[in-house]
């Protein structure tokens, strides 16, 4: 065959020849050898520490609670503003 993709397609095949395709049993067997003996298999479980709080503008009070009462602030100060 001759033109574009030609190359792609690989080299003449012998149409005398049978036709061997992959062997998917034995690319099955690859697959759940690697899953089982491959690398982090056997079980090993590795304890990662949990990421430490969120740091706190003020001590007790969560940063959500201060940005809501900032909001209501700036609300409150728009409304008066407005009412001039």
């Amino acid at each position: 065959m001759y033109g574009l993709g030609a190359e792609m397609m690989g080299p003449p095949v012998d149409p005398n020849q049978p036709v061997s395709g992959p062997d998917v049993q034995q690319q099955i067997a690859d697959v759940w050898s690697y899953l089982w003996e491959g690398p982090g298999a056997g079980g090993t479980v590795v304890q990662q520490a949990a990421p430490p709080p969120p740091s706190q503008l003020i001590s007790g009070i969560p940063n959500s609670s201060l940005a809501l009462g900032a909001g209501v602030v700036f609300l409150g100060m728009a409304f008066l503003k407005g009412r001039r």
